[in-house]
């Protein structure tokens, strides 16, 4: 559903116009003329007004104050990478595609497909998390989401509510192992991916270690 219609008041009324003076053009002089007009004119209100019911209820979070407060891609990990005293795991991760999203209200989601080591898949991960870090490289872990499973493929999604901090400067949010196959680690482990970009020209090779910017609630 296109969200976008409810973003502006402008666009209502422009919504609203148009179909007024459709349907005065359409309609000639006359009694009944004029009901025909008033009641599609009701008809078209009650849909207008049930569609932007049902986006503000259901498909527009946004709307209600969910405002986004992070929102990156996420790329796979390097060895010897340590972001806010967390190390990354031990073999080069890699990404087909993935975005992690948290909102003002601690909503946390993220989609992610073929996070894998090349030549070896998952090995023996199986389930992973989100953590907040606050402060870049050198920061501190705010949150972290609980673990989701995380498939022979590397697909995965998370969808969580974390309690964030009043501010967070230059956020980072982690992707880490919590889950092997052996059973669940007692403490969230190594991450394997991190929120960041890729360019083209490097794709297959480098990773961006963090995103710079400010969290402010």
């Amino acid at each position: 559903m296109d969200c976008s219609l409810i973003n502006s008041g402008s666009t209502v009324r422009h919504l609203l116009t148009r179909a007024i003076g459709d349907q005065l053009t359409s309609s000639g002089p006359g009694v009944l003329s004029l009901f025909r007009y008033e009641r599609s004119t009701v008809m078209k209100l009650k849909i207008l007004g049930g569609f932007i019911l049902g986006c503000l209820l259901y498909a527009c979070p946004t709307a209600l104050g969910q405002q986004v407060v992070i929102s990156s891609q996420v790329v796979g990990s390097t060895p010897g990478q340590t972001v806010a005293g967390v190390a990354s795991g031990g073999a080069p991760w890699v990404v087909t595609s993935a975005t992690i999203s948290i909102s003002a209200d601690g909503n946390v989601r993220s989609r992610i497909k073929g996070l894998i080591i090349p030549g070896t898949g998952v090995g023996p991960v199986t389930g992973v998390a989100a953590s907040l870090v606050c402060g870049g490289s050198g920061g501190t872990v705010a949150a972290t989401t609980a673990s989701f499973p995380l498939t022979s493929g590397g697909n995965a999604k998370i969808s969580d509510t974390i309690i964030l901090p009043s501010s967070c400067v230059a956020p980072v949010v982690l992707i880490r192992v919590t889950s092997i196959s052996s059973g669940p680690l007692p403490a969230p482990g190594p991450f394997i991916a991190l929120s960041g970009f890729k360019t083209t020209a490097t794709a297959e090779s480098a990773s961006t270690e963090a995103v710079p910017g400010t969290l402010d609630r």
